[in-house]
């Protein structure tokens, strides 16, 4: 396996880490929610509460507040935020995030391996059943699920598969070690 080169980004980016770290300054105390733009926010409440059973933590409705419009750079339009959130405790939760009313360029649908791309891991008790729903509704996966080891204690069972907008949605099912 070859390492890309170092660019004089991820050496400026290097060396602000380096920096944090010796200043003692932690900057991440945790990950709260993982943000997803999306082109239609209820085809995107079907897919991850309807279908994957998340539940709606916060759905803010379309707002025209100009103070956060002025915050997210999205002056003139209007934004839905929907907070989801799994039965189980802890973790991240999901915002879904839809805008209106402004020029919008949807992101390519890349594949898994390029630059950029966006996947989101999702535990399940399990696998197969959480398949046979999906498949049931018509979601196909990527690739035939696997085994996958390393990254931690134990071992896991991952199928890969899409959401309505592209991204990718890692299933995962955690195994004895």
């Amino acid at each position: 396996m070859t390492t890309p080169p170092q660019t004089a980004q991820t050496a400026q980016t290097a060396q602000t880490a380096q920096t944090a770290q010796t200043a003692g300054a932690a900057i991440v105390a945790r990950i709260p929610n993982v943000g997803l733009h999306v082109v239609d926010v209820d085809e995107s409440l079907a897919f991850y509460r309807d279908l994957l059973g998340m539940h709606v933590v916060v759905d803010s409705g379309w707002l025209d507040d100009p103070e956060l419009l002025a915050l997210t750079a999205t002056p003139g339009g209007s934004i839905r935020i929907v907070n989801l959130a799994a039965e189980g405790p802890g973790g991240a939760t999901i915002t879904v995030v839809g805008v209106a009313g402004v020029p919008r360029r949807p992101a390519p649908g890349g594949e898994f391996h390029d630059p950029g791309t966006v996947h989101l891991a999702i535990e399940t008790a399990d696998l197969d059943a959480a398949l046979s729903t999906l498949a049931d509704a018509g979601v196909p996966l990527v690739a035939a699920p696997g085994e996958v080891s390393g990254g931690g204690p134990g071992h896991a069972r991952v199928a890969f598969l899409r959401d309505p907008n592209g991204y990718f949605v890692e299933l995962v099912q955690k195994l004895g070690s």
